[in-house]
């Protein structure tokens, strides 16, 4: 049978595209059901954690780290001991416990967890100074286009000998062999890079080497989440905020590849008939950053915040953001960004929105002596303080597992956070302390009772602990007529109950 010819062989109805959207659905709908029933079983499965057990003579004799005796700064468990009694009457004694008895909630892997709930999921990874990936410590990344190797330890990319014209041929022919050898060794570290961080991205008609973008598949192929990572500023060997990957660069990149991504959603939403915005799953945005990177994924965020504002204002509360930035340092010689408002409602201040959940983590002594002020954040939900170096412990691996990133217990419930399962902590002012444990202040007296006993040696980077101490003092004057601290589940530095 001939085909129609002319314009009605092409003519579809409006009616025609949505029913073959609606098949398509009816297809993929028992596809992604399994799907999603299969992400809640594996979160499941590896949501458990067995605490490490200590003696009480080994809880009465944990010692300071390194860096924190190289920095004269106080011993952290004797602080909160000193002035928050009772504070680790009940992690203590779990800890003494047999193993089964020290099994407890592990909470990690919130964008897994996101997607089993029906969500899309996008992640922002972003680097910090010098860095051309975000670390991954536990993975074998340094961040550096290099990789660990088993068996062989740490190797980097390494430059071809050159070859010039007046080059003897006896050299030739060994720089040669060299290149040869120089190359499958940049290969396995490429790919080993090109396997975690996705390939490089062409955002806004520029070609960026150091962004990448790798979407993470199911079995069927099917991209169950975007995870984009960029450099921090590389000027000067991250010295400068300057270049492509500049502060003020990177978070452009982030709302141009956000709004592509968001944008083939929103116009589907809008398409589709049967779509309700009330029972329609948010959009994640999972956005962590470190030192410069930490500064622009929150400036990011809220370009991003405020495109959705602008451009589809009926979807703005339909995209939901967890921001965690690891000791965010715009650098000495940036005069922007020394202060972000991430939540603000008391103060009617623009931010990311209600639903937004948000952690910034500070060390409260780096190992840097200058240009290392840390951004004032201001309406975090949470504020995570630490005795760590400017890493923040991001070049640290669990005690129990180097194939795992670096986990933190809770005093107040034993409970267990890793990565982005931080933003699964209650809000609150937290230190970690040498055992990698977690005390909430009750009080912004708390805090800087403890903060100045184990500081007290201390008289150089005071002023870092200023700008700790005004984006805490912002905390609980957000929090003060809930109680402070008080107001979230489960507060309290004594005894947990």
């Amino acid at each position: 049978m001939p085909l129609p010819s002319g314009p009605q062989q092409f003519a579809v109805t409006r009616d025609q595209i949505q029913n073959a959207r609606n098949q398509l659905r009816n297809i993929h709908q028992p596809h992604q059901a399994q799907q999603m029933q299969q992400n809640q079983q594996m979160q499941q499965n590896q949501s458990r954690y067995t605490l490490q057990h200590y003696t009480q003579e080994e809880l009465n004799e944990v010692q300071v780290s390194e860096h924190q005796r190289k920095s004269k700064l106080g011993h952290i468990r004797d602080a909160v001991k000193r002035l928050m009694p009772g504070a680790y009457t009940q992690i203590d004694r779990v800890r003494q416990l047999p193993d089964a008895q020290r099994e407890t909630e592990l909470h990690h892997s919130r964008g897994h967890s996101f997607m089993s709930q029906g969500s899309k999921v996008l992640e922002f990874n972003m680097a910090g100074s010098g860095f051309k990936q975000f670390r991954m410590t536990h993975k074998g990344l340094k961040g550096k286009n290099c990789a660990v190797i088993p068996g062989v330890g740490e190797v980097a990319l390494k430059k071809e000998k050159k070859i010039h014209w007046y080059t003897s041929r006896a050299k030739r022919a060994q720089y040669e062999e060299e290149n040869a050898r120089i190359r499958a060794h940049n290969a396995e570290i490429e790919r080993r890079i090109r396997e975690q961080y996705g390939d490089s991205q062409t955002v806004g008609r520029k070609q960026l080497k150091e962004v990448r973008k790798k979407d993470v598949l199911d079995a069927q192929g099917n991209v169950l989440k975007t995870r984009i990572t960029m450099a921090g500023p590389l000027a000067a060997g991250g010295a400068l905020n300057a270049g492509d990957y500049s502060i003020s660069n990177l978070r452009k990149y982030m709302q141009l590849m956000a709004a592509d991504y968001l944008t083939n959603i929103f116009r589907e939403w809008q398409s589709d008939r049967n779509f309700s915005i009330a029972t329609t799953p948010p959009v994640r945005i999972l956005i962590q950053g470190h030192s410069r990177g930490g500064v622009a994924a929150a400036e990011g965020a809220l370009l991003i915040r405020q495109w959705v504002q602008k451009n589809y204002p009926e979807f703005v509360d339909k995209v939901a953001f967890d921001l965690i930035q690891y000791d965010p340092v715009p650098g000495g010689d940036t005069a922007s960004y020394q202060s972000t408002t991430l939540k603000d409602k008391k103060h009617k201040k623009p931010g990311l929105g209600d639903s937004a959940n948000t952690t910034v983590v500070y060390s409260v002594h780096t190992d840097h002596s200058k240009m290392f002020t840390p951004q004032t954040v201001k309406g975090a939900d949470r504020i995570v303080l630490t005795a760590f170096k400017h890493s923040v412990g991001l070049d640290m691996t669990d005690q129990q597992d180097s194939s795992k990133r670096l986990a933190y217990t809770n005093a107040e419930n034993q409970e267990v956070y890793r990565g982005s399962g931080l933003n699964d902590l209650p809000p609150g002012v937290y230190i970690v302390d040498e055992t990698n444990t977690l005390v909430r202040f009750n009080t912004y007296e708390e805090f800087e009772g403890v903060l100045s006993d184990v500081t007290k040696e201390r008289s150089s980077q005071s002023w870092r602990r200023d700008r700790i101490s005004d984006a805490v003092k912002y905390w609980f004057d957000l929090h003060s007529g809930n109680g402070g601290a008080a107001a979230a589940p489960g507060a309290g530095g004594g005894a947990a109950t």
